[in-house]
C-alpha cells in the first residue's frame, strides 16, 4: 500500500485532532465574566490550553496534507485548474486560521504563570 493511498486518511486525522483540540480546552469563561475570573481560568488551565494548541497545530498540518492529496486527485481526474486552485487556496486559508487559533491557545496557556492578583494588576 503506497503513501498515495494513505494520504486521504490525513483528513480523518485532521478531524479527530480538531475535535480533540477543542475538547481539551474545556468550558471557557463567557463574555460577561470578570477579568479576575478569566485570568484565574487560564492560570488554572495552562496545560489544557497548551495541549489544545498543539493538537490544533497538528490538525492544520494534517489538513494541508489532505488538501494537497485531494487537489492531486482532482488534477488527475482532469478537473478545471481554477477549481483545484480555489480548493487549495481555501484549504490554505483554513489551515492559517486554525494555526492562528492554535497559537493563541498556546499563548493564553503560557500567560497563566504567577499569582492571579499580580496578573490582574498588569
Amino acid at each position: 500500500m503506497g503513501i498515495r493511498r494513505l494520504t486521504p486518511l490525513s483528513g480523518v486525522a485532521a478531524v479527530v485532532l480538531v475535535v480533540a483540540g477543542f475538547a481539551a480546552t474545556g468550558s471557557a469563561p463567557g463574555d460577561t465574566t470578570s477579568v479576575a475570573r478569566v485570568t484565574e481560568y487560564y492560570a488554572d488551565n495552562t496545560g489544557a490550553q497548551s495541549t489544545s494548541g498543539i493538537l490544533l497545530g497538528f490538525a492544520a498540518l494534517f489538513f494541508l496534507v489532505f488538501a494537497a492529496s485531494l487537489v492531486a486527485r482532482l488534477r488527475d481526474a482532469d478537473a478545471p485548474t481554477e477549481s483545484t486552485s480555489l480548493c487549495l487556496l481555501g484549504a490554505g486559508l483554513f489551515a492559517v486560521g486554525l494555526a492562528t487559533y492554535a497559537g493563541v491557545a498556546i499563548a493564553m496557556g503560557d500567560v497563566g504563570g504567577g499569582s492571579t492578583e499580580a496578573r490582574c494588576r498588569r
